[in-house]
């Protein structure tokens, strides 16, 4: 005997709950039409970081972007706007649904100064005009010919081999205000505030020149004012030159 194929019973389909889709579909309009009205427009901005020279710059792009509501803003096209500056390295822009928005501004950190003049090195080799007043850094004597009409260093020279070695100069010996040259054949010298010439030649093992020189130094504090030239271009077998 064949046996009866049982029936299968329809399923109930569940009725759709109308008064959840209804608030959801509320909330969204709510929170859509809060978000893209005027009112949400960036009105009071507070700003951290700016630099000196740079207020009115900013004061020019912050109103390009009022009366836009906040889901409109385009974040990416206003920090692009807010960094225009060779001075800042990068910025941050939060706003809120407030009306309020939160900027912070991250200035390139300054190594050392290019001559008499606002122009300076960061620690990639990039020049920049600085409107912070900076001291104790080096100060890189330019070659003649070498500033441009715009006051940037001009041709073939390392950067940032120079920018490094300004930062790490600073670092191991703090205590002196040196300047830099560098020549059209790559020789480095310094100079510290005493007059003494201190000659690292090429770039080549600069780092264990410059910790000669602090070791030097450790052994003679007066070594700078004793001595009218110090040759390290071999920091194995440094050279004193007297005046």
């Amino acid at each position: 005997m064949h046996s009866k194929k049982r029936k299968r019973k329809p399923s109930r389909k569940r009725p759709i709950n109308v008064v959840v889709w209804l608030w959801a579909l509320l909330f969204v309009n709510v929170v859509a039409g809060f978000a893209f009205s005027p009112l949400t427009a960036v009105r009071k901005v507070r700003v951290v970081g700016l630099p000196n020279d740079d207020i009115a710059r900013f004061t020019t792009e912050l109103q390009r972007i009022q009366d836009t509501p906040m889901m409109r803003l385009n974040r990416t096209w206003v920090v692009d706007r807010l960094g225009n500056n060779a001075e800042i390295d990068r910025a941050e822009f939060l706003p809120n649904i407030f009306g309020r928005a939160f900027v912070r501004i991250f200035t390139k950190k300054p190594v050392a100064r290019i001559g008499a003049t606002s122009m300076c090195l960061d620690v990639f080799g990039s020049q920049f005009k600085c409107s912070r007043k900076v001291e104790g850094l080096p100060i890189i004597d330019p070659p003649p010919r070498a500033l441009s009409t715009s006051l940037t260093l001009c041709g073939s020279w390392q950067s940032g081999q120079t920018a490094q070695l300004c930062q790490f100069l600073s670092a191991q010996v703090p205590n002196v205000a040196w300047s830099l040259a560098v020549s059209a054949r790559g020789i480095i010298s310094l100079r510290a505030d005493s007059g003494t010439e201190v000659v690292l030649g090429s770039f080549d093992r600069w780092p264990k020149k410059v910790e000669k020189l602090k070791s030097l130094l450790a052994e003679r504090p007066d070594l700078l004012q004793s001595v009218r030239q110090l040759n390290l271009m071999s920091p194995e077998a440094p050279v004193f030159v007297r005046g």
